[in-house]
């Protein structure tokens, strides 16, 4: 639907100017501002539906993979690439939503994390702190699954150059390729940035899906200056992570598995959980799917549930980030936040690895209960 109309925000490091031409969910449900602390672009649209910056109740996350699905027509054997980290759980929850109507439907995700074997190919996001996107998907696994459309799912594109790349190393890489499906919450790209896109491939049919379309402009205060924090995590990490959860490549099934346990081997169970409480489930950096699914099952079950997740990227208090945790993860040598916390819930972390979860001092900070996935 269309749903023009233009706003103006002042942040502490400019102001920014946004047109939207047309919202299937309008702008102050999806997305809020901030500044960065980041000399390379120094304002954020967060957004207020992925569970990362700003807590969110799960059937909220949910309603936003339907509405990006309902709008998605695939032809063949699909693969659904998340964009990390903050897109990692929304991409998997569009797959898990596709997945009913294209059963060869197949999952994988950009990633920061070192495995044990060499990166298919990597790109670079100029704009972030953390500019390497490593792919691990098997190329030879592209021909053997005939895949035929690749769908690559991001929150938010503003050039599209990160996008763009991936669409080449994917193309080259995929014989009988026949169509890229770009699909954001939002998208700030022009007309004419569509058509110069779609003419690079013109032998991909390109599709551009998104709940939100506009465009913006951004003026920086004049003695606005701000570098990255001292230990930024802005290379890839070492710390040991799961290949199975989609970094490789998954099924949906594969993906939407989860159980969790404690150092003590007591898992983490819905029935052992006091309904009184509020809660909020935190997952961690790209670990946010199976997070999800668990804050998601305590709230179709009635309890009180706000889902968030750690991550990477430094934030200017202020605006719509109202609080700020700083932690610094050993293994990972470098800083992690979670933000606007709320300081009336029942907190419970829950980690990827018991070496990540051993390694963090989050739970310690706030005292609250800390999971780690099972092997399932």
């Amino acid at each position: 639907m269309n749903s023009s109309h233009k706003i103006s925000i002042v942040l502490e490091s400019g102001q920014l100017e946004v047109n939207v031409h047309s919202a299937i969910m309008p702008l102050d449900q999806l997305i809020d501002f901030a500044s960065r602390e980041n000399p390379r672009r120094s304002f954020l649209f967060v957004s207020k539906v992925l569970g990362k910056y700003i807590p969110c109740r799960p059937s909220a996350m949910r309603k936003t993979y339907l509405e990006l699905a309902d709008r998605i027509i695939l032809q063949g054997p699909t693969l659904v690439v998340a964009v990390a980290e903050t897109a990692t759980a929304l991409g998997a929850g569009v797959a898990q939503e596709l997945y009913w109507h294209c059963p060869k439907l197949y999952y994988t995700q950009t990633t920061r994390q070192r495995l044990n074997v060499d990166p298919t190919f990597c790109i670079q996001e100029d704009h972030s702190h953390a500019p390497q996107h490593l792919v691990y998907y098997d190329e030879a696994d592209l021909a053997t699954k005939r895949i035929s459309s690749i769908l690559i799912v991001d929150d938010e594109i503003t050039t599209g150059e990160t996008l763009r790349k991936l669409t080449d190393e994917f193309s080259r890489r995929t014989p009988g390729l026949k169509e890229i499906i770009w699909a954001s919450l939002v998208s700030w790209l022009t007309q004419e940035r569509k058509r110069e896109i779609e003419d690079e491939f013109p032998n991909l049919k390109i599709k551009f899906i998104s709940l939100l379309d506009g465009q913006f402009s951004f003026q920086k205060t004049k003695n606005f200056n701000t570098n990255f924090p001292l230990n930024t995590a802005s290379e890839p990490s070492k710390t040991k992570c799961r290949s199975n959860l989609g970094r490789t490549g998954a099924t949906v099934k594969e993906i939407s598995k989860y159980r969790f346990i404690n150092e003590a081997g007591s898992y983490l169970d819905v029935d052992n959980i006091s309904n009184n409480n509020q809660y909020a489930i935190v997952g961690t950096g790209e670990f946010t799917f199976q997070p999800f699914l668990i804050a998601e099952e305590l709230e179709r079950l009635g309890y009180d549930v706000l889902f968030q997740s750690t991550g990477r990227s430094p934030i200017i208090e202020g605006t719509c980030i109202n609080n700020k945790i700083i932690f610094f993860d050993k293994r990972d040598s470098s800083v992690h936040y979670l933000y606007n916390l709320p300081d009336d819930r029942s907190v419970i972390v829950l980690y990827e690895t018991k070496e990540q979860m051993i390694a963090s001092p989050l739970h310690d900070m706030l005292n609250c209960e800390s999971y780690f996935l099972e092997d399932v």
